[in-house]
């Protein structure tokens, strides 16, 4: 082989050498594209099922706390719809404590039966040998004055209904009264009248003043109340 024929020997080495190393790089680059683009693929999905994750949490946090916000607000509105519609009652108890103060204070005669038989109640409440009487002091003449009646028709009221004797001592409190009768602004304690009647030093008590029934009265009644006022 001469030198001429050598160097194209050569050269076609060279040409088949180039050839192989375009075809293995273009191999290299495909698989390299394909690859990446494999892993490209893998994050995108990765990443955007961590979005889609995210995203629904959230939604489901925000959800909970529109609901959580939406039953505060209607509990809120609630309640305060329940403060006026007390409100309201508590002043109706109020207009109804004046009304009573002022009925009895313009009839005496009705208020001292009334202090009559709220003293006979109390005494049979009781049932003690030794009762003492607590009022208001604008009261004090006039529950000393029908003391004496109220004492004797308990007793008579015993022995009839029992055929036994009922002796009772009984007294009325001078060193302190219940509060005076309720004044239009004014948050003090009140009473509207009546007596508290109390035995075994203080320990037992009767409350029986006007703004106790009329308590009581009202306990029983605020359902229709609020029937009739509210529905």
């Amino acid at each position: 082989m001469n030198e001429s024929e050598a160097r194209d020997r050569i050269k076609q080495m060279i040409s088949f050498v180039m050839e192989e190393a375009k075809e293995k790089a273009k191999e290299i680059e495909s698989k390299t594209e394909h690859e990446y683009n494999s892993a490209k693929s893998k994050h995108l999905h990765l990443a955007k099922e961590k979005l889609n994750t995210e995203f629904d949490k959230k939604w489901k946090q925000l959800a909970v706390k529109q609901r959580i916000e939406r039953s505060a607000a209607i509990n809120s509105a609630r309640m305060e719809a329940m403060k006026v519609r007390n409100d309201l009652i508590m002043g109706l108890l109020e207009d109804a404590k004046f009304a009573v103060n002022d009925r009895f204070a313009q009839n005496k005669a009705a208020y001292r039966t009334l202090l009559k038989d709220l003293i006979i109640q109390g005494l049979v409440k009781l049932l003690d040998s030794r009762v003492v009487i607590r009022c208001r002091k604008m009261d004090l003449s006039l529950v000393q004055q029908v003391l004496p009646e109220a004492r004797s028709a308990y007793m008579e009221l015993m022995q009839r209904e029992t055929s036994r004797n009922y002796e009772v001592e009984v007294n009325v409190d001078e060193s302190e009264f219940l509060p005076g009768p309720p004044q239009h602004g004014s948050y003090e304690p009140s009473c509207s009248g009546g007596i508290m009647l109390t035995s075994h030093e203080g320990k037992i008590r009767c409350i029986n003043t006007l703004d106790e029934r009329l308590r009581l009265v009202f306990a029983e009644g605020i359902p229709a109340l609020r029937q009739l006022a509210f529905s």
